[in-house]
C-alpha cells in the first residue's frame, strides 16, 4: 500500500488482526497510507471520503468491534482525555463523609453527571439550559472514542465539559482547583476510568499545562521549599545508562545536574520535556 520505509522489518503473521491492533493500539501512521487518508479532494477510494457518506453512520462494518479511528489525530484524542479526566474528577468530588462539594448556579449541591447501567450520563448545557443528555461509555479509552467518533457529538461535550470547569475555577480560584485535583487523584480508581494513577495524572498534567495552570501545578506538586520526592521518578533512574547512573529520559538522553535534587528541579524547569530530544513531548509522568 505505501512505499514508506519502515525502521523495523515486518514479518508475515497468523493472524494479521492482531498485529493490526497492537500497531493501531501504540499510535501507528496508517493514517498516512495510501487508501486511509484522500489524496485529494476528488479522491473518493479512500476510507476518509466515506466518513461523509449519508447512507451508513459508520465507515466500518463491523458493530462488534470497539474501533480505534486511525482518522482522528493524536491531538484531538489528547485533549478529550485531559478534559474527560478532570471533569469526571471534580464533577464527583465528595467530603470525607461522601457529601457532593460541586454547586450549580443556583447554589444546590449535585454531581455533574450520573453513572448507570455502566454508562456516564451528562446534561449538555446551553445558554444555562439542557438541552439533551448524553451517554458515554465508563472507562477512559472507550469513552474517548466515543466522544471522537462523532464531531458535533463531541463538540457539545467538550464545550459542556469545559464550561462545567472554568465556571469552577473561576469560583474557587486555580489553587484550589488543583488541590482538588489531587485529592481525587488519591482515589482514582473509584471513579472506574480503568486507568492506571500515572496515566490520570498525565491527562491532569496535560490539562494544566494547556489551560494556563502550569504556575499553580508545579508549585502544588513541587513546593520549592521542600525537596522533591525522588521515589516518583524512579522509573527514570537508570544505574547502567550509556552516560553512568542518572536520570534519563526514554530516548537515552541523560539529565545533568550538580546533585540529584538540582536534576530533579531541572527537569521540573524544562516541564518535563527532553531539551535534547526537541520533541516537545513530556516524559512524565509515566502511565
Amino acid at each position: 500500500m505505501s512505499n514508506v520505509q519502515l525502521r523495523k522489518p515486518v514479518f508475515d503473521s497468523r493472524d494479521p488482526y492482531r498485529i493490526m491492533a497492537l500497531q493501531m493500539q501504540h499510535g501507528s501512521s496508517l493514517a498516512h497510507l495510501k487508501g486511509i487518508l484522500k489524496g485529494n479532494d476528488s479522491d473518493m477510494q479512500a476510507l476518509e471520503d466515506s466518513l461523509s457518506c449519508n447512507d451508513f453512520t459508520n465507515w466500518n462494518t463491523r458493530n462488534d468491534v470497539k474501533w480505534k479511528n486511525c482518522l482522528i489525530s493524536k491531538d484531538v484524542i489528547d485533549k478529550i482525555k485531559q478534559y474527560w479526566v478532570v471533569f469526571r474528577f471534580i464533577g464527583n468530588y465528595r467530603d470525607a463523609n461522601g457529601n457532593y462539594l460541586i454547586c450549580d448556579k443556583d447554589g444546590k449541591i449535585s454531581p455533574w453527571y450520573k453513572i448507570s447501567q455502566g454508562k456516564v450520563f451528562l446534561d449538555i448545557v446551553s445558554d444555562n439550559v439542557v438541552v439533551k443528555t448524553e451517554k458515554v461509555e465508563l472507562s477512559l479509552d472507550d469513552a474517548i472514542m466515543d466522544i471522537a467518533l462523532n464531531p458535533s457529538r463531541q463538540r457539545a461535550i467538550e464545550m459542556t465539559c469545559q464550561n462545567r470547569i472554568k465556571t469552577y475555577i473561576q469560583q474557587v480560584g486555580k489553587s484550589q482547583f488543583i488541590e482538588v485535583l489531587f485529592k481525587c487523584l488519591e482515589f482514582y480508581a473509584s471513579y472506574y476510568l480503568n486507568i492506571t494513577k500515572g496515566k490520570a495524572e498525565d491527562a491532569i498534567i496535560g490539562y494544566c499545562f494547556a489551560n494556563g495552570l502550569e504556575s499553580e501545578y508545579i508549585n502544588f506538586k513541587f513546593p520549592v521549599d521542600k525537596p522533591v520526592d525522588t521515589e516518583q521518578f524512579s522509573q527514570l533512574y537508570q544505574l547502567d545508562g550509556a552516560q553512568g547512573e542518572g536520570y534519563y529520559c526514554p530516548n537515552g538522553h541523560k539529565f545533568e545536574g550538580s546533585d540529584i535534587q538540582s536534576r530533579l528541579r531541572g527537569m521540573i524547569q524544562n516541564r518535563f520535556v527532553c531539551p535534547a530530544c526537541g520533541t516537545g513531548k513530556r516524559y512524565w509522568p509515566v502511565g
